[in-house]
């Protein structure tokens, strides 16, 4: 819930409106989210073919919090996320994914980065 509302916010203050934010919350498949949940609990996250490359999520997230600094919105989930991709990157590498923030989540809490996998 957090995060939507951070996403209409930005967009409202960027001038994309509502309608726009809600189109882009909509061309994200309901399944993702259970597909991501499969790759971290399978130990996808650290091994085998990046499903989309940790660096590359960082990249992006910089210029999302640069507009977002620029336009005056707060976006405290969304650093929350950076911070942990953060965390992925230097733990995973090079071969690393934006799944890693499963790791980055579980070094947090006293866990090691990588789980048991399958």
């Amino acid at each position: 819930m957090e995060m939507v509302a951070e996403v209409n916010v930005l967009a409202e203050k960027a001038g994309l409106g509502a309608t726009n934010a809600q189109r882009l919350i909509e061309v994200f498949p309901k399944a993702a989210s259970m597909l991501c949940s499969k790759r971290m609990n399978g130990g996808e996250y650290y091994q085998g073919q990046p499903m989309a490359e940790v660096s590359l999520a960082r990249a992006l997230a910089a210029k999302v919090l640069n507009l977002a600094k620029r336009l005056t919105v707060s976006l405290p989930v969304y650093e929350v996320a950076v911070n942990h991709l953060a965390v992925a990157d230097k733990l995973a590498g090079p071969e690393g994914e934006i799944t890693g923030i499963y790791g980055a989540v579980r070094v947090e809490s006293g866990l090691g980065f990588q789980n048991s996998g399958k």
